[in-house]
């Protein structure tokens, strides 16, 4: 391989990883996005849709008089939220401390400038997706004109300019940051920069936001634009363990958003000891019913499919009570798909344990083992709908309350009556 190669393979390293990642991220995103949680999600959106309808109708002024709106500290919040998204990006692993320990010229001048450049596209599309969920918003508070959203946008899309150069001076030794507190100074550019500039978006009366925002902009734009040639100058070497420190938890970030709704696949097994679950597992007796023990402690210690199923719970509660009070049959519909989802998380659990070795020489029975998890699933089932049942009930009234009953109830017979019997013998 001649040096010319060497070179052009180098220059090619960022994109080369950028490509892998984002064929791992599709990879990932339709394991994530199933036709099971698609549906839920589309659910989620339509009450979502009537909840704001049924909202735009009232003021939702705050009871003292100076304060900001509801709506205007929900869009403060909102927007502050989206600038914490799109961070940069440099996909730097362990081993190339070693392998690109004498490639500082290039690590400082080409990788680093790939990174920050596509960073900076995908922190745009960030502040895009954000600033265009929040229209509706904007528009119910006097925002919602193309001057002021456009506005507003370059002024979020200069502020994450001036938060990404930041990130890649902080990833070189010698750094602007050098004798000052870096995590300190971070978090300050981070929450305090967008916090002020949100404020001004939503609160500034029309005659000041045009300019105000208008100067600030420029500001953050042209100290960006200076910060980063003065990096292009300046001769360093790369702090390897800020970009590594930085790179694994933006990987860390990435599989923890993966993980709240759906398994991640090639990823170890985590088992939890979650002592406070004991008095529980203590009421399932292992002479007695060793298998249905089994299943519980698989479930309650041997993985994430806990924590999944209280997600899957806690967002269908927020959905039920979100939904108008006189809407029955979405909220029987509602209900209906939070059970199926619970039970189709679950079924895994059913699988792994299988595949235990002495799972499967200890207890031969494999109908036993079926209808023993069926028990399993269906204890877990029934205590969801019973504290749905009683929440709606004193939140929405008794109608929405049998409302959600019905719902979980009749889908339970059907899962435990057809579905699941003969989904569990296919996997045995």
């Amino acid at each position: 391989m001649t040096a010319d190669s060497k070179k052009l393979d180098l220059n090619r390293l960022y994109k080369d990883r950028s490509a892998a990642t984002n064929r791992q991220n599709q990879r990932y995103l339709r394991l994530l996005f199933n036709d099971h949680f698609v549906v839920f999600l589309l659910i989620v959106i339509g009450a979502a849709i009537l909840a704001f309808q049924s909202l735009a109708k009232k003021s939702l002024e705050t009871p003292i008089a100076f304060l900001p709106s509801y709506w205007q500290m929900g869009l403060i919040f909102w927007l502050v939220l989206g600038q914490q998204f799109g961070s940069f990006v440099t996909y730097l692993n362990s081993a190339d401390r070693v392998f690109l320990s004498a490639s500082d010229d290039f690590l400082t001048k080409t990788y680093l400038n790939q990174a920050w450049r596509r960073s900076f596209i995908l922190a745009t599309g960030w502040q895009i997706a954000f600033l265009g969920l929040a229209w509706p918003v904007m528009n119910i508070i006097g925002l919602g004109n193309p001057v002021d959203w456009s506005l507003s946008l370059l002024t979020l899309v200069a502020s994450k300019a001036f938060m990404l150069v930041q990130a890649l001076d902080r990833h070189e030794r010698g750094n602007t940051w050098t004798g000052f507190d870096q995590t300190r100074a971070s978090w300050l550019i981070r929450l305090a920069m967008p916090f002020v500039l949100v404020l001004a978006i939503v609160l500034l009366p029309d005659p000041w936001r045009l300019w105000i925002l208008s100067g600030l902009t420029v500001i953050l734009a042209a100290v960006a634009v200076t910060w980063f040639l003065q990096h292009q100058k300046a001769q360093r070497a790369i702090d390897w363990h800020v970009a590594l420190t930085t790179s694994q938890r933006h990987s860390q970030a990435v599989w923890q958003f993966y993980g709240l709704f759906a398994q991640v696949p090639n990823q170890g097994a985590v088992v939890k000891r979650r002592a406070y679950l004991d008095n529980l597992l203590g009421r399932f007796s292992f002479q007695k019913e060793p298998m249905r023990r089994l299943f519980w402690i698989k479930l309650l210690r041997g993985g994430d499919e806990l924590v999944l199923v209280l997600r899957l719970v806690v967002v269908g509660l927020i959905l039920l009570v979100a939904l108008p009070k006189d809407s029955y049959y979405l909220q029987a519909a509602g209900m209906a798909v939070l059970v199926y989802l619970i039970n189709f998380q679950l079924l895994p659990v059913f699988e792994k344990t299988r595949a235990v070795l002495w799972s499967r020489l200890a207890f031969a029975d494999k109908n036993q083992q079926e209808k023993t998890f069926l028990v399993v699933l269906a204890e877990i089932t029934s205590t969801v709908i019973g504290l749905t049942f009683l929440m709606m009930l004193l939140i929405a009234g008794p109608a929405a309350a049998l409302a959600v009953l019905a719902g979980g109830l009749l889908l339970a017979f059907v899962l435990y009556g057809l579905w699941l019997p003969k989904t569990l013998h296919k996997k045995n």
